[in-house]
């Protein structure tokens, strides 16, 4: 991410998924545990997203074909 990598925001966004996953899963059981992991999980999940939205280029298309590193 501090390079600027444009599978930053890839990584991120797989992590919102997980996360999400995770979350939905939880919540699924009524112990105070298991929700309170589901609502870490979704402010985690969150939060990935939010990331992946600022990477930089992400919104000007910048670094669109640019190989990995």
């Amino acid at each position: 991410m501090s390079r600027g990598s444009e599978l930053a925001s890839v990584v991120c966004q797989a992590c919102a998924e997980i996360c999400e996953a995770c979350g939905d899963e939880c919540s699924k059981h009524q112990m105070a545990h298991c929700q309170e992991c589901a609502q870490a999980c979704r402010r985690c999940a969150d939060e990935c997203r939010r990331m992946a939205g600022m990477m930089p280029g992400k919104q000007a298309g910048i670094g669109a074909g640019a190989t990995a590193h």
